[in-house]
């Protein structure tokens, strides 16, 4: 196909220049000079060459590496010396009841949990009161406050450490961890909390929830199973899998077997729609019961939603749900 186009300025005396335009997109017939396929060269191939000096020049942040491979020297000082009343000590887990608890993580290793991860504690051990919400964090101190204190009292909600390397030994994801092959990824800390939520669902079943949800009604009596995202894609932020469900190892094994640090979703949400959909066969499409969609029990933040949306909705479900942990928050909520 032959497409006559106006001229730019200067380029040529007839005033229009023919180009050769194939139907599969090629252009090069139509960039003009050869100073300017050069630039165009230029322009296509400078992404690859960053992406290629990030790759050589490239570091994990050392306070990021102590958190998920801890030395002993690097724990920080003695317990003791630790100031108690403005500091929360992170004890180490006690024996927790199979299929009985509800787990959060905080994997970056913050010193802090903000209000709305509160929220999600809070809501959850409400509409749950004869299970176990368990927030796990990699910090081994917290900063504490009349928030923390007020609903760790609660007598179904428990503060424990996140440990990695108990947490993954033992397990499809011991190999995969001692490797660090997380620390390539510019996002090892969402990668990690990808890996550390199966690997908790292995050892103790129960729900895993993500941080960012407010729980409405109870999710005991739902079927094993995830919420889906849309008509074929399942999400990973909301998990329930019984420690004998054989989809947890199954999990694992996918995420380790194809781990690839530099895609964002491909080890969450996309493991999980690859394991659910691909290999156990469900459809959603169908009305098969594992793949839900918690509208009525849960409440998250959603792609269409702006920063303010998410902000107003959010304030209005805590009003209900986490009366607490809003009213603490005040205009850091």
């Amino acid at each position: 196909m032959v497409r006559s186009i106006d001229s730019p300025a200067g380029v040529g005396a007839g005033g229009s220049l023919a180009c050769a335009v194939p139907m599969c997109g090629r252009v090069w017939a139509c960039v003009g000079s050869s100073r300017r396929r050069h630039w165009l060269l230029l322009c296509a191939a400078a992404p690859l060459l960053l992406f290629l000096l990030w790759l050589v020049w490239w570091r994990p942040d050392p306070a990021l590496v102590a958190v998920f491979y801890p030395a002993a020297a690097e724990r920080g000082p003695p317990l003791a010396a630790v100031d108690s009343e403005r500091w929360l000590t992170v004890p180490v887990a006690p024996p927790l009841p199979p299929d009985g608890c509800i787990f959060l993580l905080e994997t970056s290793g913050r010193r802090h949990i903000t209000p709305r991860e509160w929220c999600t504690v809070e809501s959850a051990a409400s509409a749950h009161p004869s299970m176990l919400v368990v927030l796990l964090a990699a910090a081994p101190r917290l900063r504490r406050s009349a928030l923390t204190d007020r609903l760790l009292e609660r007598n179904n909600t428990i503060l424990a450490r996140l440990d990695f390397g108990s947490l993954f030994a033992d397990t499809p994801f011991e190999r995969w961890y001692q490797s660090r092959a997380v620390l390539r990824s510019p996002w090892p800390a969402v990668h990690m909390s990808d890996a550390a939520r199966v690997a908790v669902l292995l050892h103790h079943g129960g729900i895993y929830l993500d941080t960012d949800v407010i729980v409405r009604r109870s999710l005991a009596a739902l079927d094993d199973g995830a919420g889906l995202e849309s008509e074929r894609a399942v999400a990973s932020g909301v998990l329930k899998f019984s420690r004998d469900s054989a989809v947890p190892r199954l999990l694992a094994s996918r995420l380790t077997e194809g781990y690839d640090p530099y895609n964002w979703g491909h080890n969450g949400p996309g493991v999980v729609t690859k394991v659910l959909i691909e290999g156990c066969g469900l459809r959603p499409a169908a009305g098969d019961h594992p793949l839900r969609k918690l509208h009525h029990h849960l409440r998250t933040p959603t792609a269409g939603e702006s920063g303010d949306d998410v902000d107003t909705n959010h304030g209005r479900w805590a009003e209900q749900y986490c009366p607490w942990s809003l009213q603490q928050g005040g205009a850091d909520f």
